[in-house]
């Protein structure tokens, strides 16, 4: 099996995280309504769960072998939370979608959480987060290029989802074009329309 890192998989993924994830927390936020704090987003953490749930669900039934968020034998008995916030494994391959999922608008919040993605083994790791992406680009090439830099490699992706502006997200994406390490000019990410 090959590697998912590529353009259109990407580009996919995005439009449907972009489509899908606004419409689950509107639906979560609509069903459980609850009095939340400025910085709480407990609807948008439960709809990214949830469509990487759907999500493993759609590959499944497109045959080949099944997905799984999380891995089979994972020792706390829940979905999510291996690793990072969400790990999609495919039977006989292994991770394929690796995501990390951030509500704070505190931009060094989201460079932790990006610097756990970074570091784990998958075809396409995802950031979604609520910040414009000018507010963190710095700090995500600057863990790419300190934290895991040299272990990045072609056969893996970023793709960057930045909800701040809830009716329109924004998606940035970077495909290395070679084993690491990387200086902050070697990333560019590419900006996809909407």
């Amino acid at each position: 099996m090959a590697s998912m890192a590529n353009e259109q998989a990407i580009r996919d993924l995005a439009e449907q995280i972009g489509r899908r994830v606004k419409k689950l927390a509107e639906n979560y936020a609509e069903t459980y309504p609850y009095r939340k704090t400025p910085s709480e987003r407990r609807e948008w953490t439960w709809a990214v769960g949830r469509f990487w749930e759907e999500y493993c669900q759609s590959k499944s039934q497109e045959g080949g072998p099944p997905w799984e968020l999380c891995a089979r034998d994972h020792a706390t008995k829940e979905k999510g939370e291996y690793l990072v916030d969400f790990m999609l494994f495919q039977e006989g391959y292994g991770p394929r979608i690796a995501c990390e999922s951030e509500w704070g608008m505190s931009p060094a919040g989201i460079q932790w959480d990006f610097e756990k993605l970074a570091g784990v083994k998958s075809d396409i790791k995802v950031l979604v987060h609520q910040c414009r992406f000018e507010q963190i680009e710095r700090r995500l090439k600057e863990a790419i290029r300190d934290t895991v830099g040299a272990h990045v490699s072609p056969s893996e992706a970023f793709l960057v989802m930045g909800f701040e502006s809830e009716t329109k997200p924004e998606a940035c994406w970077w495909i290395p074009d070679r084993n690491g390490p990387f200086t902050l000019k070697d990333i560019e990410f590419q900006v996809l329309p909407s």
